[in-house]
């Protein structure tokens, strides 16, 4: 038990480091403003397409896996019902418009890898790995659709972002049996590698510039956090009973 804890801490620490380095640089001009732009698209149209690629090709072996169409089903079905449950929500406590949808798409999805994959393999080791993907590949492909569109405020044209186009490509080939190349997914490894630390620099960059005065709770971000912390592991835990995994 003591062990456990110490894991989970650890791994929460080393992600708060992170930020607080990214809080760092900005404090020190390191990181401006207009640097922003071009954090965001290393992070989505270089990292995230090719951490898609290492995942799909090189993290995840089915035939491996007990139960792999429930490993995928569960995860779809939780953020289902959170998403249901978040438009319940933004129609009660009426977030402001441009809010309301990142209000919803907080409510149903994680950060999976951001902080997830440290956090699920500082507890339980590299084990976790092939789990985390299931669920990452659900949570990326319904945020990348449903997520995408109701921040982007409904518009379309941003629903056909790299990460999802990574995905479409990606999944059907892999359900076809094609075995990537080795020195493809391992390129694709290093540069998936950026997102998390790139990702949490930027957060900490965030805090920086807003201030932490911007975090101070209002009901919806209390709701959003009842939503991750609460809800979704709940409703997560009685789908694993209901189906038996």
């Amino acid at each position: 038990m003591l062990e456990t804890t110490f894991h989970s801490l650890t791994a929460v620490l080393i992600v708060m480091f992170m930020v607080a380095v990214g809080w760092l640089f900005g404090k020190l001009g390191y990181l401006r403003r207009e640097h922003k732009k071009l954090m965001t698209k290393l992070i989505i149209s270089a990292g995230m397409p090719s951490l898609v690629v290492n995942t799909v090709f090189g993290k995840i072996d089915l035939d491996a896996l007990q139960n792999p169409a429930l490993l995928f089903l569960l995860p779809a079905l939780s953020m289902i019902i959170t998403l249901l449950l978040g438009f319940i929500f933004a129609k009660l406590l009426k977030p402001e418009a441009k809010r309301r949808g990142g209000f919803i798409a907080m409510c149903a999805f994680s950060n999976s890898v951001f902080v997830g994959l440290p956090m699920n393999t500082g507890l339980f080791g590299d084990e976790a790995v092939p789990y985390v993907m299931c669920f990452y590949i659900v949570n990326t492909t319904l945020f990348w659709t449903i997520g995408n569109y109701l921040i982007s405020l409904h518009n379309l044209k941003k629903i056909v972002s790299p990460p999802l186009v990574a995905l479409a490509v990606c999944l059907p080939l892999a359900a076809l049996g094609v075995k990537m190349p080795q020195p493809v997914v391992k390129l694709s490894g290093y540069m998936g590698n950026i997102v998390t630390p790139l990702a949490l620099f930027y957060i900490g960059y965030a805090l920086y510039e807003y201030g932490f005065k911007s975090l101070k709770p209002d009901r919806c971000m209390l709701a959003v956090m009842g939503m991750r912390f609460i809800a979704a592991p709940l409703i997560m835990l009685v789908l694993c009973k209901l189906f038996g995994l």
